[in-house]
């Protein structure tokens, strides 16, 4: 009897230890399901904010060339202006010296 008890018991304990095997096996696969799964959302993450990191650098040096070409424009504007004082003023002097040249014949003559 005492026999058939621990016979009994070793079944008993060796088909609990394979349920809990087994029961711990599908947990630790739902566990590793739940990481892969959480790594993919982390990686995903990461990637949007160096996306988003990039988007703001890139928009900050945008603004940086906009400036810059408000800049130019300005420049070039200023630059357009005195060109065309200095195109009067050579327009003066070109029909100041056609004068000149006409009072100097006619003074040879």
């Amino acid at each position: 009897m005492i026999n058939k008890l621990n016979e009994e018991i070793g079944v008993k304990i060796s088909s609990t230890e394979q349920d809990f095997l087994a029961s711990y096996k599908g947990h630790m696969e739902i566990v590793a399901k739940e990481m892969s799964k959480y790594k993919q959302m982390n990686n995903e993450r990461l990637f949007n904010l160096r996306k988003d990191e990039t988007i703001t650098k890139l928009q900050a040096e945008c603004g940086y060339f906009k400036e810059e070409a408000l800049e130019l424009k300005t420049s070039l504007e200023e630059q357009k202006k005195k060109l065309q004082e200095y195109k009067a003023e050579l327009l003066e002097v070109t029909v100041e010296n056609e004068s000149l040249k006409k009072a100097i014949h006619v003074l040879k003559k």
